[in-house]
């Protein structure tokens, strides 16, 4: 057990271009210079050749609708189960600490940035927050099924 990431790698550099999904082991004490290179000669070879995932991926994906669904339904109990044998997650880029996803190629462009286009529009209206001094002071409720002051005699 360590530390693994997992990420997307661009066979090819175009929107359409084909993809693969690499797992890489962080050692622990290793420096981030030896990572970096390791890193890189990590994304060379997933481009240049095929990885067992992908041919794995394309024979299931060969098999028939019925057979497929209940393979992953016993891999979904397994996995609830945390029975799911170590041979199959050793080398599966979902079974790792951390996966990277590049949001650009999601068609999304910054992480939680909001569309503010139309806050700035001309005459729109822009909210007033509340501030301590406008703020109403809560009160406190009186408890159900009993009387208010102003109702006691």
């Amino acid at each position: 057990r360590g530390v693994q990431i997992s990420f997307v790698v661009k066979k090819e550099l175009r929107d359409d271009g084909r993809s693969t999904t690499v797992k890489l082991e962080i050692p622990q004490g290793e420096r981030f210079s030896e990572f970096a290179a390791r890193l890189a000669t990590t994304i060379r070879e997933a481009q240049q050749s095929e990885r067992s995932v992908d041919r794995e991926t394309a024979l299931i994906m060969r098999l028939p609708g019925p057979l497929v669904r209940s393979l992953v339904g016993f891999a979904k109990l397994l996995d609830h189960w945390n029975l799911f044998p170590r041979f199959m997650t050793a080398n599966d880029p979902m079974f790792a600490s951390i996966f990277l996803a590049n949001l650009g190629s999601a068609g999304i462009s910054e992480p939680g940035a909001r569309d503010v286009s139309a806050s700035r529009a001309p005459g729109s209206v822009r909210p007033r927050w509340p501030t301590a001094a406008r703020s109403a002071p809560r009160t406190r409720r009186p408890a159900r099924g009993a009387a208010s002051a102003c109702h006691r005699r």
